[in-house]
């Protein structure tokens, strides 16, 4: 009997055919179609950009109803509309104990009563249905206007989605015990949760536009945009009369005018804007300036003008003040001069063109 299972029992060709049997599976496994492969383990591009799809929409709706969860219908973001809130909470709170608050403007299919059964066994709505179906469209009817007034609708509540309101449902129902009455009377899941939710967010957004209150900051499909920071904005060529206004720190204090037009402006518009005054006015008072140096175009020299101490009253000058000093005889004051630019001091000792006119504009 051993020697039937004996390795010597056993024909040759056995491995030979174990072998080709691998190879042919092999085969077979190589010559399947690779798509047919994804396929059958998912991965095919279709599947993988609908799974895709479904993760970034899922994705949306988790902001969406954090985003909704983050104030109750009467609160809201804008410290200066706070004044409104308690006057909106006491209202909203007060829809609760309304029938017609979950019954228009879209109507509650099946009526009020959705359960319940008389002691015949017939439901209480079958009693008087018509009855009841004519209140419902009357309650809807009512609601009309107000739907008109809010046209159009934010798009979280055009397109009402009961799972992205989840988290604020759950709020609501922490702080307004008559709503949760109300939810165990009319709702039974389904259709009906979803208009009676509806209806009730509806009246909830109207109460907000009564009150002065936007709808749009719980409501709008947008991602709230974070508060800008205060910006410092600069100082044109046109509304600065030719030249831009920098600040320069490492010049102990320098305020330089630039010009913001390139070659358009001309020796002799800067003469009659000296002549007849330009107010320049020193920007922070937090830091003393020194200087004023005002870069003229066509030219790289500019003028600069020692202001007066920090301690002076008057923080405010005027070219034509400035002009006036220059020429006075009297030694009281402060002491002005021009200078010529630090970038060319040691190039040129002598006085060009333009500091030329502008002397001989003083001297007179």
């Amino acid at each position: 009997m051993a020697a039937w299972f004996s390795s010597a029992a056993l024909p040759l060709s056995l491995g030979e055919a174990l072998n080709g049997i691998k190879d042919k599976v092999q085969n077979k496994v190589n010559s399947i179609d690779p798509d047919l492969i994804k396929k059958l383990t998912l991965q095919s591009d279709e599947l993988l950009a609908e799974r895709q799809q479904i993760d970034d929409e899922e994705r949306r709706k988790e902001a969406v109803r954090d985003s909704l969860a983050e104030i109750l219908p009467w609160e809201t973001r804008d410290s200066e509309m706070e004044i409104l809130v308690d006057e909106c909470r006491e209202v909203i709170l007060g829809l609760s104990s309304k029938i017609e608050t979950f019954t228009g403007p879209f109507v509650l299919e099946g009526g009020l009563s959705a359960t319940g059964k008389g002691k015949d066994g017939r439901g209480d709505d079958e009693d008087d249905e018509d009855g009841k179906m004519a209140k419902d469209v009357a309650a809807a009817e009512a609601s009309t206007e107000k739907l008109l007034k809010l046209q159009p609708l934010p798009a979280l509540l055009a397109s009402f989605d009961l799972d992205t309101h989840v988290g604020l449902i759950q709020r609501l129902l922490t702080v307004d015990p008559k709503l949760v009455d109300m939810q165990s009377r009319l709702s039974s899941g389904g259709e009906r949760e979803l208009i009676f939710w509806k209806n009730y967010f509806f009246h909830c957004a109207y109460t907000r536009y009564e009150a002065g209150l936007s709808i749009d900051e719980i409501w709008s499909s947008e991602p709230r945009a974070p508060r800008p920071a205060v910006a410092v904005a600069a100082t044109t060529g046109e509304e600065s009369g030719g030249f831009d206004l920098v600040n320069d720190e490492q010049s102990g204090g320098e305020v330089v005018f630039e010009s913001a037009s390139g070659d358009d402006g001309s020796i002799d518009e800067l003469e009659a804007d000296i002549m007849e005054g330009v107010d320049v006015g020193v920007v922070n008072d937090a830091q003393p300036f020194n200087s004023i140096t005002a870069t003229i175009p066509q030219t790289s020299t500019p003028i600069r003008a020692s202001l007066p101490p920090p301690s002076s009253p008057k923080r405010d000058v005027t070219l034509q003040s400035v002009a006036a000093l220059l020429s006075s005889e009297s030694g009281g004051g402060a002491d002005y001069e021009f200078i010529a630019s630090d970038g060319h001091d040691g190039d040129d000792g002598s006085i060009d063109e333009l500091e030329a006119e502008i002397a001989a504009a003083l001297d007179d």
